[in-house]
């Protein structure tokens, strides 16, 4: 018995804890971050710009690896020339960011191209891909905090009290969600079928409300980012690829792109990079 009190006191305080952060936090993003506003104008149009021009950055890029692989030379050289073109326009949109941009590098893989040199390509992509990575390692996740994660401090849930019937996700949270489902397990401890019974529908009642709170972001039923759904659109996309019709497998593509590809990083991204930093 005093276990399973100590338990529930505990798991209150660190609920308590989490809605307090949740309720208190400022709509100051941006400058703890350090994001610069010029960003504004690239990230929160529809589909983003910045994030398009970054995308078509690293296909170039990508290209001339993948043309010399394949023992194209002439189109190495074109790949080098819409990369070359992608990275200087790139390194101007955000001239808080030009100091990730290292141009000499770029034009010592054109250099490279031209003489023959294939293994000085692959060494000088190599290291213009670390100064990438030490951007994306520092930059990614407060540019993702700030425009693709919502704010739970932000957000109401429904309650079955009439004299507070909407309140703040964090109030409601705690006052009624996790009453609920502790509830139950307290009374399950103590034997108290009639409390247990309670707490259930308490907690129900909260879990069904909740339904409405997160289909104002998730928008679609509930799936994986390998789901059927992309699964045919690959299929579709071969197709289309097999056929000839390369525009309509572009598409696809960029579809692919934003609903699997994208989507996965934003969520699962941020928790690598953290495991990456207690290395």
């Amino acid at each position: 018995m005093k276990n399973s009190s100590l338990v529930t006191i505990v798991v209150i305080i660190v609920i308590l804890g989490v809605a307090v952060w949740l309720a208190t936090s400022k709509d100051n993003k941006p400058e703890k971050e350090g994001l610069p506003p010029s960003l504004d104008q690239y990230y929160e149009s529809k589909p983003p710009v910045y994030l398009i021009k970054m995308w078509q950055l690293g296909e170039a890029m990508m290209g001339i690896g993948v043309n010399l692989q394949q023992q194209d030379m002439e189109n190495a050289k074109k790949s080098y020339d819409d990369f070359s073109k992608q990275y200087k326009e790139s390194s101007n949109l955000v001239p808080e960011w030009k100091k990730y941009y290292d141009q000499e590098l770029v034009e010592k893989i054109g250099a490279s191209l031209d003489s023959g040199n294939v293994p000085g390509v692959f060494e000088t992509i190599g290291k213009l891909g670390e100064t990438c990575v030490s951007c994306h390692n520092e930059k990614m996740p407060p540019v993702w905090n700030k425009y693709n994660w919502n704010d739970f401090s932000k957000m109401t849930l429904n309650t079955p009290n009439p004299d507070e019937p909407v309140l703040p996700w964090p109030i409601a949270k705690i006052k009624y969600l996790a009453p609920g489902f502790d509830g139950m397990g307290v009374n399950i401890k103590n034997n108290n079928q009639k409390g247990a019974q309670q707490s259930f529908v308490l907690f129900k009642t909260m879990f069904e409300n909740m339904n409405s709170t997160c289909s104002s972001c998730h928008v679609s039923s509930r799936k994986y980012y390998v789901s059927e759904d992309i699964r045919v659109m690959i299929d579709k996309m071969g197709e289309k690829i097999n056929s000839g019709n390369l525009t309509e497998a572009e598409g696809l593509r960029m579809g692919i792109g934003m609903e699997s590809c994208y989507a996965c990083h934003v969520l699962h991204m941020p928790a690598q990079f953290a495991k990456v930093k207690t290395k």
